[in-house]
């Protein structure tokens, strides 16, 4: 009875030993490349290669392989003893060689090349794998002693950046006015939450002391800003009444941009005066409102715009002149007209007109020759 016990220790032994190399690992992975090397993006073509040693590899277990690349193609390559058997390529996320396929002599080198190609997944992450090799057992299930991973080398996700951050104020003395922007927002020591990223200016005032200005960049994080004021040295103390400006909802508002030709005309909105082109009408409430634009000597231009909220509407006006009588006073010269004479000696010849019997009258030249000669008559009688 004893011999029996010490045979069947014996045999609990060398079962022991038989079933040894099914829970240790049967192959090791050796001289691993990856190509491209570094940091992998989306859609770039990938190229590992790497050796499996399989010897005394167990006929009843597999040789499983997989990989999250896109597109993937396995040129498996299995070398006995030095020499060398190209198998087929395989496609698909998953490739398998069988233990029969494995399993030789004892003694005998045994190992596969792989050489896989793939792309790298849109947004890529290091929780995928390039590359993971495993051992199944003939039942199918993993054994967790001979498992390889080789993780996706990708670029680590930067921490999104907050898309708003925070402003604390103080001052010296406290109390002091805080406009952020233009827009009143209390008084100091005072923490302005939810301000959005960007540049912005902080102004500090308190009456009697200089105004504190900084500008301040927001990038989804907290800034702390301490005012040290200074007195006004002037003995006249103004007090200055600050009339915040409204702040802008562009979220809520609209705007209105009026241009007009010629410029400098006067803007109208709901008969409100605004001012004069180019103009732009900030924060006005949604709805559907009557834009005029007027100058003198020019027609009226009215036009129905609609504000919608976070949009600008835009009016361009071409105003046209207006109609007018005009007199016109027209001068008509006057023409003077000059008459000339003209005396010229006629060469026609008048003929002799034929003797009357009617008796020529005397002319006085006649009686006046007769005269002169009767005169002389008698003083030439005298002297004889």
């Amino acid at each position: 009875m004893p011999d029996m016990k010490k045979i069947y220790f014996l045999m609990c032994i060398a079962l022991l030993f038989l079933l040894l190399p099914c829970v240790v690992s049967a192959f090791t992975v050796t001289g691993v490349t990856v190509n491209p090397t570094g940091y992998l993006t989306s859609g770039t073509s990938v190229s590992v290669m790497y050796r499996v040693d399989c010897s005394g590899f167990p006929s009843g277990d597999e040789l499983r392989m997989s990989t999250d690349l896109d597109n993937p193609q396995w040129a498996p390559t299995l070398i006995v003893n030095g020499v060398e058997n190209v198998r087929p390529v395989q496609t698909g996320s998953i490739s398998s060689i069988t233990g029969f396929e494995l399993s030789y002599k004892s003694g005998d080198e045994v190992s596969v090349r792989i050489v896989l190609t793939g792309n790298v997944p849109v947004n890529p992450s290091p929780s995928q794998n390039l590359m993971l090799i495993q051992e199944l057992d003939y039942s199918g299930n993993v054994i967790s002693s001979s498992v390889y991973t080789l993780s996706m080398p990708v670029t680590p996700t930067p921490t999104p950046t907050p898309t708003y951050g925070s402003i604390g104020v103080s001052s010296t003395p406290s109390s002091a006015n805080i406009y952020l922007d233009n827009e009143y927002k209390g008084l100091t020591t005072l923490n302005m939450n939810n301000v959005a990223n960007g540049n912005h200016i902080v102004l500090v005032r308190l009456t009697g002391y200089q105004d504190w200005t900084q500008t301040v960049a927001v990038l989804g994080n907290s800034t702390s800003l301490s005012a040290t004021l200074v007195a006004i040295t002037n003995t006249t103390t103004t007090t200055t009444t600050v009339t915040p400006t409204p702040a802008i909802n562009s979220t809520t508002n609209g705007t209105i941009d009026v241009k007009s030709s010629p410029t400098s005309s006067k803007v109208f909105l709901s008969s409100n005066y605004w001012g004069d082109t180019p103009l732009t009408l900030d924060n006005i409430t949604p709805g559907t409102y009557t834009v005029q634009v007027q100058r003198a000597g020019y027609n009226i231009y009215s036009e129905s715009v609609k504000v919608t909220a976070g949009n600008t509407s835009y009016v361009t006006a071409s105003l046209v002149l207006s109609p007018e009588v005009t007199t016109v006073t027209t001068t008509v010269p006057t023409t003077t007209i000059t008459t000339v004479r003209t005396t010229a000696k006629s060469t026609a010849k008048i003929p002799t007109p034929w003797p009357s019997d009617t008796p020529t009258p005397a002319s006085p030249v006649s009686i006046l020759a007769i005269l002169g000669a009767v005169g002389v008559g008698f003083v030439v009688l005298r002297k004889y």
